[in-house]
């Protein structure tokens, strides 16, 4: 499935039609598996598609990929701090 799921993002890059797709569904597949989603989360945060309003925001109900954001911190959280420490 990681595969496929990477995969898919790849063709729609290519295929210039990712911007017309929401990040969720994607997130939403990878929750499962803490790699796949945080390499989809930072593939979609660095083309543009999780807004950086959001990301400062989690208030912020855009389509609920505030949820997401907030996963994201919770995964990276420890890792950041432990960076921090060096």
């Amino acid at each position: 499935m990681e595969i496929a799921l990477l995969e898919a993002i790849i063709y729609a890059q290519q295929s210039h039609t990712l911007k017309f797709l929401s990040p969720l569904y994607f997130l939403e597949a990878a929750m499962k598996d803490e790699t796949l989603f945080l390499n989809i989360y930072k593939y979609f945060e660095e083309h543009g598609m999780i807004p950086l309003a959001m990301q400062m925001d989690l208030d912020s109900s855009n389509g609920g990929i505030a949820r997401y954001v907030s996963v994201y911190r919770e995964l990276w959280g420890p890792q950041i701090e432990m960076e921090g420490m060096d």
